[in-house]
């Protein structure tokens, strides 16, 4: 009941008006759901991390095919929620297309900030294509959950398969003020969450 009166109304409204991260689904590149582009790495500004020129000039130029062959395979659509566990491995699992993706470009996003992270960016990255898919991952939300990266998406999936949890998800969703972009995502909401905490 406290998460809902704080998201719903002008508590809500005002925290999230404040936080920097509410503007990304509107900033991110979604007319190309299949390609990382200039507009992708410039809305994560909106979410405190940036790509630096070197691995820009990768993702736009000689990594697009080999990204952009893994998404292909990813369906945009697909929502972590409903992923049903015989399939938890092959989609978001170790040896998904997913993981193999984050694997490529956190190889690729070597000369990134220190503080900023490599993993933090990829797995930005992938959210911006994958926003049902894909959690956020960074030491806000390590710090509310204690999950480490190598678990986070295995542990909001186990979230999301809670019926109680979900559905609370769901009705603060509904709640959150209506801003700019689409509707977030399930695993987006535990992500505001953990920031407006």
């Amino acid at each position: 009941e406290d998460l809902q009166q704080t998201c719903g109304g002008r508590l809500g409204r005002d925290l999230l008006e404040n936080y920097k991260g509410a503007s990304f689904e509107a900033r991110i590149g979604s007319e190309h759901p299949d390609a990382i582009t200039e507009r992708d790495c410039d809305a994560l500004d909106a979410l405190s991390v940036g790509v630096n020129k070197e691995n820009r000039r990768w993702l736009l130029g000689p990594g697009t095919a080999e990204v952009s062959a893994f998404l292909r395979k990813i369906p945009p659509s697909l929502r972590l929620e409903d992923v049903p566990a015989v399939q938890f491995d092959s989609v978001v699992g170790r040896s998904s297309e997913a993981w193999q993706l984050w694997d490529l470009l956190y190889e690729h996003l070597a000369g990134q900030r220190r503080r900023l992270g490599r993993g933090v960016t990829a797995g930005k990255l992938l959210y911006a294509k994958r926003p049902n898919l894909i959690p956020l991952w960074d030491s806000r939300v390590r710090s509310h959950l204690g999950v480490a990266h190598i678990d986070v998406w295995e542990a909001y999936w186990c979230f999301l398969q809670d019926p109680e949890i979900r559905r609370s998800l769901e009705d603060l969703r509904r709640l959150l003020p209506k801003l700019e972009g689409p509707r977030p995502s399930l695993v987006r909401v535990i992500d505001i969450l953990a920031w407006m905490n």
